[in-house]
């Protein structure tokens, strides 16, 4: 009716019993002559046969239950690298905060050596000033 591409398996095998004036080809030879020719996508259906039977065993709610499964699976693994990321960051800011206060502990420790330093140049220029002004040239004092 109309134009219907389909066929009944069972209209096969009456393809198979009409043949061809050579009495060697039969009608379902020349169907599939023509198809291969005409459709040659078919090919590509004939070799997923072999699985077909594989693929019939498994059940439509088996396979809805397990694609559920992996769709929470990959939801949990997406949740849990979202806190690995936020974790990360929080991370950074600490690691960066972190490498401020070091940066500015380093520049507190500099400016308290180097005014050390300048003490200490001080105190030996006015202990060399008080050595060499004050008593008399150094030491026999008594």
């Amino acid at each position: 009716r109309g134009n219907a591409a389909g066929f009944r398996p069972s209209a096969l095998l009456k393809l198979a019993e009409h043949k061809a004036a050579d009495k060697k080809t039969t009608l379902l030879h020349y169907t599939v002559e023509v198809v291969q020719t005409n459709a040659p996508k078919v090919r590509r259906v004939t070799a997923l046969l072999p699985t077909l039977a594989q693929a019939s065993r498994v059940s439509l709610e088996e396979l809805r239950a397990k694609s559920a499964d992996l769709a929470r699976g990959m939801d949990q693994v997406e949740r849990e690298l979202t806190a690995l990321e936020e974790a990360a960051e929080k991370e950074e800011e600490r690691r960066e905060a972190l490498h401020r206060e070091a940066m500015e502990a380093w520049s507190a420790a500099k400016e308290q050596r180097d005014e050390a330093r300048r003490r200490h140049r001080e105190g030996r220029a006015a202990a060399r000033a008080s050595e060499g002004g004050g008593g008399g040239g150094g030491g026999g004092g008594g």
